[in-house]
């Protein structure tokens, strides 16, 4: 598995101390945890394999428990001493990745919210592994989502974990820093052909104002000539953060007929276009046609980008002359 990558602070979280989860509290027997939960709690039964994660065993369960809004199965681990050491939040089934990034991104806030700033945050080099951990005098929680795309499943898990003697530094071992949060939230701002916060140009030809979406790049193009505006789709490009160009494909194309030649559009003297442009590369087909995000949204991709520049490349001819447009866009994170 990719490395696992974590911010370097070391302070402890901001709330005071955790001393279990729910009702239930570190070194309880199970027969105290049951009565902690007398209409939820149960002793599982049927395929041990359901009970085991690694090397524990689960003795207790709660089916359907309530946190931050979402419905997880809790289980209740216990040492050899019989005290309740950890417990495991978690989707018993296999949960879509995007719904699975959206559950993590809601538990994120909330547990931010309750429990004050992580004390390790972090994801691995792609944004498939993220992780959120508090650290507390006696309780150690981690918030952990993984994203196995190739298998159309991910995981979502919640733990809260008894400390003992570690000190923060232990789970930091082979972690490298990450400043940023998982999702950050992105701006836009245009640097050419003009600065511009709206998005917007303005010239003697033309009044372009571009719109970025997750997944495209909207723009209403008003010809101010009074000659037709020719707009070759096959040579409009798009060019990403890292300098890579691309095809575009504009809303008129079906997305199953990306690869083929594109229609030029013609907008007559006075009038304006309302069209919106994909990169090819960021269609897929996965169970059906998607359009992917236009820019990585989650973990260390993400934060990335932030403060860097992509383009659009949009070649227009008047007047049987091609005139080379490159509209610069900025990157900022919130």
């Amino acid at each position: 598995m990719a490395l696992l990558v974590a911010a370097a602070s070391t302070c402890l979280a901001q709330k005071t101390e955790i001393d279990g989860w729910s009702s239930a509290r570190w070194g309880m027997t199970e027969r105290e945890v049951m009565a902690a939960f007398p209409r939820e709690a149960i002793q599982p039964r049927g395929n041990p394999s359901d009970r085991h994660f690694g090397n524990q065993t689960a003795t207790i369960r709660i089916e359907s428990a309530d946190f931050g809004g979402i419905r997880l199965q809790a289980n209740f681990f216990f040492d050899d001493n019989g005290g309740l050491v950890k417990v495991l939040l978690r989707r018993p089934e296999s949960t879509p990745p995007a719904r699975a990034s959206e559950w993590f991104r809601t538990l994120a806030a909330s547990m931010d919210s309750e429990y004050g700033e992580p004390t390790i945050r972090g994801s691995d080099a792609r944004g498939d592994h993220l992780l959120s951990a508090w650290i507390f005098p006696r309780t150690v929680i981690q918030l952990s989502f993984l994203d196995a795309a190739i298998l159309n499943m991910s995981l979502l898990a919640v733990t809260f974990e008894k400390r003992t003697s570690q000190a923060p530094e232990t789970l930091m071992q082979a972690l490298l820093p990450l400043h940023g949060k998982h999702f950050p939230k992105f701006s836009f701002s245009m640097t050419k052909p003009t600065a511009s916060k709206d998005l917007s140009v303005h010239d003697d030809k033309v009044a372009v104002v571009f719109t970025i979406q997750r997944d495209r790049i909207g723009f209403e193009l008003r010809n101010k000539t009074e000659a037709v505006i020719k707009i070759d789709w096959d040579q409009v490009s798009f060019v990403d953060v890292d300098g890579t160009a691309s095809k575009v494909v504009h809303s008129g194309v079906r997305l199953i007929e990306r690869d083929r030649p594109q229609v030029p559009s013609l907008v007559p003297p006075g009038a304006k276009i309302t069209e919106a442009i994909t990169p090819s590369g960021r269609i897929r087909y996965e169970k059906g046609w998607q359009l992917m995000p236009l820019l990585p949204e989650r973990g260390i991709p993400a934060n990335a980008i932030c403060g860097r520049d992509f383009q659009v490349f949009m070649p227009l001819t008047v007047e049987s002359k091609s005139e080379d447009r490159v509209f610069a866009f900025s990157v900022t994170c919130e």
